[in-house]
């Protein structure tokens, strides 16, 4: 919460850039915005560790010799030695543990089989896939493998590792978010600071305050300011407090004090609602 009075902000404000003397609460409340975009930005960073980690524990880089089998495979019969779950079922389309798992799923099996090579070798492998139909301990499927390398080989259907490649990608809006975390903490936060010191400062009027629900709770609403020419900026505020007061605003014409940078009206700062 900001704590600065509206006469010193107003007098900080109206001093031209670049502003030198802060005044206390308002630099108490930037010190706190930073601590929260540190704690935000390791957040991302442990995500995105995590991520990582999980991805070469659970899906090993098994992608290319995935694509070798679909290049340059020969095909055997084969026969299954065991089959096993491993834990993860899918669920309507979504990969959940069984503890997640509810009604009706697949579940992800290991697959144990043994084959003959076209040169006479016998060979063993593991593969993984989404229960293969027919395929059960001592019954026949195709098995295809490397003719180079013999000991790389699969389950027609089925995949050597985990989960195929494509679902690897559900980590990577995980891991985007996580780098945007960091990002946030490293670059937006600390612009504050800077557009405070070096922003134009001007009074606006808010003209509009629009609901945009957020899970289903409507707390998240769309604000919009009116500057002087005619410039329009548009803010989304999801602070209670902060709505209440925009509300005011709007309701008693009070205008709202706004901090932009001149080379980019589009980043800006509302100094009261920090």
């Amino acid at each position: 919460m900001l704590q600065v009075s509206p006469e010193d902000l107003a007098a900080f404000l109206a001093a031209p850039p670049p502003r030198r003397s802060v005044p206390e609460g308002l630099r108490r409340r930037i010190d706190e915005i930073m601590a929260e975009g540190s704690q935000f930005g390791c957040a991302g960073m442990v995500l995105v560790i995590g991520m990582l980690l999980g991805l070469s524990l659970w899906f090993p880089p098994t992608r290319p010799d995935d694509l070798k089998l679909d290049n340059n495979s020969l095909t055997v019969p084969g026969t299954v030695l065991n089959v096993e779950p491993t834990g993860w079922r899918f669920h309507w389309g979504n990969t959940t543990t069984p503890s997640q798992s509810k009604g009706a799923a697949n579940p992800l099996m290991r697959y144990e089989f043994s084959f003959r090579t076209r040169a006479g070798e016998e060979r063993t492998g593991v593969c993984y896939a989404k229960s293969l139909p027919g395929s059960w301990v001592n019954g026949p499927v195709t098995v295809r493998y490397l003719p180079e390398q013999p000991a790389v080989a699969c389950i027609v259907g089925a995949h050597l590792g985990w989960f195929s490649w494509e679902m690897r990608l559900v980590a990577v809006p995980m891991i985007g978010w996580g780098l945007w975390a960091m990002s946030h903490r490293f670059r937006s936060r600390p612009r504050i600071a800077a557009l405070l010191r070096t922003g134009l400062a001007v009074q606006a009027q808010v003209t509009g305050i629009e609901a945009d629900r957020l899970d289903g709770r409507g707390i998240r609403k769309r604000i919009t300011l009116q500057m002087a020419g005619a410039q329009t900026l548009r803010h989304t505020e999801t602070n209670r407090s902060n709505i209440a007061a925009f509300a005011h605003y709007h309701q008693t014409s009070q205008p709202v004090w706004v901090v932009y940078d001149p080379a980019d009206p589009a980043r800006f700062i509302l100094p009261e609602f920090l």
